[in-house]
């Protein structure tokens, strides 16, 4: 099957014109096929404890596996 490397870089709040909005900022790759690869670069601009949900690398689709959290300092 073909599959996605997803980058789940937390939640945050912005005020936007006077209303907070939640943002969830992803990257990710194109899919990969069978036996491919991809390379993908992310920056995360804020440390871990400014978010209120965890930094997390994951693959959609996949059940049973755990998302790999990431901690930022």
């Amino acid at each position: 099957m073909k599959r996605r490397l997803t980058v789940n870089m937390g939640e945050f709040e912005t005020d936007i014109n006077g209303t907070t909005v939640k943002q969830r900022p992803k990257e990710c790759t194109t899919l990969v096929h069978p036996d491919g690869s991809q390379f993908l670069t992310f920056v995360l601009s804020k440390p871990t404890i400014a978010s209120a949900e965890p930094y997390t690398l994951t693959v959609p689709g996949v059940e049973g596996v755990k998302p790999i959290e990431i901690r930022v300092p």
